[in-house]
């Protein structure tokens, strides 16, 4: 795929694995993004009076880059995020025709 130029992006890695019976995953790089962007939104704190908190983010990459729901990705500080959804904004804009190029998926922080 050819890199776009991002100023500030960064390559991840895109996480896949087969799973076990009870859901867990022996997860591997399957393939990396390059140009990609990462920022965070927001963290939930109280989880039903459990001392946890869940962080999620947003991670855009090239319309191009395959990305499924089912993914984990490992960002540049080697921090892993698990996809909650299926990108989205994967189309050009229905009344201008603007493309924005990228296509956004929100994470959540997984330790």
């Amino acid at each position: 795929m050819e890199s776009i130029g991002i100023a500030f992006g960064q390559t991840i890695a895109v996480l896949r694995g087969p799973g076990d019976r009870v859901g867990d995953r022996a997860l591997a790089v399957h393939h990396t993004i390059d140009d990609a962007v990462f920022w965070p939104e927001s963290i939930a704190g109280d989880d039903n009076r459990r001392d946890t908190s869940t962080v999620f983010g947003y991670v855009a990459v090239p319309r191009g880059a395959e990305l499924l729901a089912a993914d984990r990705v490992r960002l540049a500080d080697n921090t892993v995020w698990a996809l909650v959804a299926a990108p989205q904004w994967d189309h050009v804009h229905p009344m201008t025709g603007w493309n924005p190029g990228y296509k956004v998926a929100r994470v959540k922080g997984v330790s």
